[in-house]
């Protein structure tokens, strides 16, 4: 039996929660460093404050408002505004639409969503109501299944939202804000962080002597060139490098302290990070095309003139990304990437990777990989990746302590259908499915 609102006299406030620690949707924006005491902060349906008075007490720029709790309160714009845990709890479904476009024209640059997922709802004690149902404690409350959130929002705000995960999105205002997130996401496997740890050079040149020098003298300096250096497998800047006096002293070009370092590690590690730095660029400039059109302004001054270095143009790297976009689509390019790959394990029907093998693939695979997240949100917690040959399908498999335990045993089985555009949770808790061989996955 279905039930009408007017019916009902339905305690939304009931919900507000009285926290120790941060909201999700707080903790996820201070790891990943969008809201810092620089941002200004508001909340939206802010409940008893919590998340607020926590931030204020440790110097940021938060306010908040709320109907029940801080109705006296002003609704303002902010750069981040949060709608933690409210579309959920709204049985109206106009009334939820109107919160959504009001908190998203409150964001100056970006609005995180949160609800509640269809895996928290509890067996008994609802009643239905609307699309959702009315708990025991006279509250409403919306289950969302994987990817509804996502669907929701990009159909109201006419967006592209990107998934934290399956019950958190994030409507970024800025194209290169949004593709900032996705490259410093720990889930984009782009590239390891352990890179060669570079000899004396052979030879002793001026040149050679002027940057060991530099090296002796000034180590953490040093290691920031070289960080840099690796990271956009290209030359240091002139005028960073003429910033050193025994460098500028010395006439030390771009191209002299590029050759000098490939001659500590080695022409092979070198052709390692470039070939590893490309796959990198065709991957997120492949998903970037897959969210709409890229423009070199959605990518930062570093970005672009590796880009430049590695792919003679932008235009370039999006002639050779195009490429690995159209290999996503074809089932017959993955299944002959998937068997020529000398990583991982493979079946007739799928190539399985550990996250840890992602970097080591290549640009087609990554991609496939990135797509995932595109619909699942953060992949931190994946341990093993299943590419499907045939099918289009991408399956996430999580393991209990997948690192320490022998026989890890599956905790859940997440498949994402490009196809379809849909996305399909199993729980596995219940079953204590081990995985034995685990070492044919590494």
């Amino acid at each position: 039996m279905k039930y009408k609102s007017q019916e009902m006299n339905i305690q939304r406030h009931k919900t507000a929660l009285s926290r120790n620690n941060y909201s999700r949707p707080v903790q996820h924006l201070l790891k990943s460093e969008l809201l810092t005491k620089q941002t200004t902060f508001f909340d939206y349906g802010c409940g008893k404050g919590d998340d607020v008075s926590a931030l204020q007490a440790l110097g940021f720029r938060a306010s908040g408002w709320d109907p029940h709790f801080f109705l006296k309160e002003k609704k303002q714009s902010a750069e981040i505004v949060n709608l933690g845990f409210v579309l959920n709890v709204i049985e109206d479904q106009e009334e939820r639409k109107s919160a959504l476009r009001n908190a998203w024209n409150l964001s100056k640059k970006l609005l995180i969503i949160s609800v509640i997922s269809i895996w928290d709802r509890p067996e008994n004690d609802l009643m239905p109501l609307s699309d959702g149902h009315v708990t025991s404690k006279g509250t409403f409350q919306k289950y969302y299944e994987p990817g509804e959130l996502k669907a929701y929002v990009d159909n109201i705000l006419e967006v592209d939202s990107l998934p934290v995960d399956p019950t958190q999105v994030i409507c970024f205002r800025n194209e290169k804000d949004a593709q900032a997130y996705l490259n410093k996401s720990a889930s984009q496997f782009a590239r390891k962080k352990t890179y060669p740890v570079p000899l004396h050079p052979i030879r002793k040149t001026r040149i050679s002597k002027a940057i060991e020098t530099f090296r002796e003298s000034d180590n953490d300096l040093w290691q920031k060139f070289l960080e840099e250096t690796y990271l956009f497998a290209t030359a240091p800047r002139i005028e960073d490098l003429h910033k050193i006096d025994i460098l500028r002293s010395n006439g030390v070009k771009p191209i002299d302290f590029l050759d000098v370092l490939i001659e500590m590690i080695g022409t092979n590690e070198w052709e390692n990070i470039v070939k590893r730095t490309k796959n990198h660029y065709l991957t997120r400039i492949a998903l970037a095309m897959f969210r709409g059109k890229p423009k070199p302004s959605h990518f930062t001054d570093n970005d672009r003139r590796s880009i430049k270095t590695l792919f003679a143009s932008f235009s370039g790297a999006l002639e050779q990304s195009k490429k690995v976009l159209f290999s996503i689509g074809n089932p017959a390019t993955i299944a002959q990437i998937c068997e020529k790959c000398l990583v991982g394990f493979e079946d007739e029907q799928a190539l399985y990777l550990h996250r840890s093998l992602v970097p080591q693939v290549d640009a087609v695979l990554q991609s496939y990989i990135g797509i995932g997240r595109l619909f699942y949100g953060e992949l931190d917690d994946v341990d093993i990746f299943k590419i499907h040959k045939e099918s289009s399908k991408l399956t996430l498999l999580i393991y209990d302590d997948f690192d320490n335990s022998d026989i890890p045993i599956l905790q859940s089985r997440i498949k994402i259908s490009f196809r379809e555009r849909r996305i399909w949770y199993f729980d596995h808790r219940s079953d204590q499915q081990q995985l034995k061989n685990k070492s044919i996955y590494l």
